[in-house]
């Protein structure tokens, strides 16, 4: 038999093996269920901070949320307060209580919240604040959860309760990462349990007790660019420049874009406003 014949012969009996050590290679990228991220470090820290600087992104996403940030409000996972200062100088007659567990985050939080009168910054998550104040100390007429709850590993218990933490006709705000199939290693850096779907996020509260009030994917051509860096390039960090033409070329149309297609098929994000019923 030629050489290169028995060569060819050999790659092709190895491809089944080799197929199945890649399909292993990806699924060890992905949050197995019951899998635990730690709630005290936060592993993407720097991007974190990159984030900050995108300015056009999220004002688009606060301009969304605009009617019920109002009276007494929590933000859940408040990083080292770049929503926080964001709702603060949007909105400086709300009162804020700013929650952040990890270690590597709240000191940050903590030194900018001791200036702002309207700030109570806490290191503590949804469940250890309301344990310590007292679910009917706690009531609340808005909670956000701004690229949050994918951290959290019982989403479930999580909108529970957050519905017992709303006052009658409180909201609740989510934004967060969509589409299971865009999962890349950068969620995985970043501690996420989860992409979501609309029908998870619907069905979350409902299941709680709440009402959707609108409900829609977000960012429709950030898709595409997420999903040739960080889902098959498999980058792991966000760049600055990266981010910077991102923001102010891609942000824009996209939000002309939704203008037009208010409720697109895809997109980057999902958007979410629930709220408690009244008495």
């Amino acid at each position: 038999m030629p050489r290169h014949q028995a060569e060819h012969d050999s790659f092709a009996a190895g491809l089944p093996s080799m197929r199945e050590r890649m399909a292993k290679a990806r699924r060890g990228r992905r949050p197995r269920p019951g899998r635990a991220f730690t709630s005290t470090n936060f592993g993407a820290a720097d991007d974190l901070e990159r984030l900050g600087s995108a300015k056009y992104y999220f004002d688009w996403v606060l301009d969304e949320f605009r009617p019920y940030l109002r009276g007494r409000v929590v933000e859940v996972g408040a990083g080292r307060g770049t929503i926080t200062r964001k709702l603060v100088d949007r909105y400086p007659d709300v009162s804020l209580v700013a929650l952040e567990p990890a270690e590597n985050l709240f000191p940050d939080l903590e030194a900018w919240a001791a200036d702002v009168a309207q700030i109570s910054a806490r290191q503590q998550t949804l469940e250890t604040w309301l344990g310590g104040a007292g679910i009917a100390a706690a009531k609340v007429d808005a909670a956000v959860y701004l690229n949050v709850l994918e951290h959290i590993a019982d989403d479930a218990r999580e909108i529970a309760l957050v519905a017992s933490a709303l006052a009658p006709g409180g909201a609740l705000l989510v934004f967060g990462p969509a589409h299971e199939w865009l999962y890349s290693d950068l969620d995985h850096k970043a501690g996420h349990y989860r992409r979501y779907d609309l029908a998870r996020l619907r069905r979350l509260v409902q299941d709680a007790g709440m009402e959707v009030v609108s409900l829609r994917y977000f960012d429709p051509l950030g898709v595409l660019p997420y999903l040739v860096v960080y889902r098959l390039c498999r980058r792991a960090t966000i760049s600055a420049s990266t981010l910077w033409g991102y923001d102010r070329l891609i942000v824009p149309l996209s939000r002309s874009v939704q203008r037009l297609v208010v409720h697109p098929p895809v997109g980057k994000n999902v958007i979410m406003v629930a709220v408690k019923p009244g008495p």
